[in-house]
């Protein structure tokens, strides 16, 4: 229940909520739910931002390496390949929220006017699936890509 203006509404949480731990925040007023909000809402921090902050550190990691003494580039190496799995991994997200969000059955009638969009989507996160850590790596490092991927297979193994 939800007081507000003197009017009582009810709550209404998804039932995957009890299970989301410390994703949701609940402030209970004499046992009801007066107040629910997921942590992080409104925050400005959303999928594209991830993103955006991730290539922004893939560059200067990157600049970092190039920068670099032969005897830190190895670790800058490793730096720079974690941060594109971070990539990676933030354009998946990015990518598949986008679907899921295409794909709601609260916009099916929308779906249809735009599936060509829909399918876009669903290419993009294909190819970013399917190039992998090494096709971000060459995205951002260039000329120098290999010698990045060169210095991580040392690293790893």
């Amino acid at each position: 229940m939800v007081k507000y203006h003197g009017l009582v509404h009810r709550l209404l949480i998804p039932a995957s909520v009890s299970g989301c731990g410390r994703s949701l925040t609940a402030v209970r007023w004499a046992g009801e739910v007066v107040v629910a909000q997921w942590l992080g809402q409104f925050t400005g921090r959303t999928h594209r931002t991830a993103v955006s902050d991730a290539e922004r550190l893939l560059e200067h990691a990157v600049t970092a390496f190039n920068n670099a003494s032969p005897a830190d580039r190895a670790k800058k190496a490793k730096a720079v390949r974690a941060l594109a799995k971070r990539l990676l991994a933030a354009r998946t997200r990015f990518l598949r929220a986008g679907i899921a969000a295409s794909t709601d059955p609260a916009t099916a009638e929308v779906v249809e006017e735009h599936a060509l969009q829909l399918a876009k989507l669903e290419d993009m996160l294909a190819a970013v699936t399917r190039g992998g850590v090494e096709a971000v790596i060459r995205e951002f490092a260039g000329a120098v890509a290999q010698d990045i991927l060169a210095t991580a297979a040392v690293n790893d193994s």
